[in-house]
């Protein structure tokens, strides 16, 4: 939706950071065009104690699992770069994290060495992910590679 270069866009996690959830909703509000909010939303199927989501959401950021930012056409206007990346680089396990979670525990028991590879190609394509938001939003800070 960024690549229209008219919609404003946000991805927002409320229990990894409120503040940015709030700020990405109220101009998403006074956007004066299409607006999209794309949030992370815990479900009981995920197969982990719901009373922990936050932390859940929290660490899902910190692992570049789920990025938060705010694309705003009207900050090109202002000679700024539309992109806002509100997440640090990837700095958490990705593996450890999704482990939480029932549906990626039972392919860990099932298929352990594809889910091996797997959580290997996940964290490369996190980062990747990553990189590419960071270039977008002018951030020249390279994210911490193994």
């Amino acid at each position: 939706m960024m690549m229209y270069g008219h919609v404003y866009v946000a991805q927002i996690s409320l229990g990894a950071q409120l503040n940015q959830t709030v700020k990405a909703i109220q101009e998403a509000e006074a956007y004066p065009g299409p607006s999209l909010i794309i949030a992370y939303s815990p479900c009981e199927e995920h197969g982990y104690d719901l009373a922990l989501s936050h932390d859940q959401m929290r660490q899902l950021t910190a692992t570049g699992f789920w990025p938060l930012y705010r694309f705003d056409p009207r900050r090109a206007d202002e000679g700024k770069l539309p992109l806002a990346l509100d997440s640090r680089p990837p700095s958490e396990a990705l593996e450890e994290t999704l482990l939480h979670e029932q549906r990626f525990r039972r392919l860990n028991s099932q298929q352990p060495e594809v889910a091996e590879q797997l959580w290997k190609d996940a964290a490369a394509d996190l980062q990747k992910r990553y990189d590419f938001l960071a270039q977008m939003a002018g951030k020249a800070e390279k994210s911490n590679t193994d």
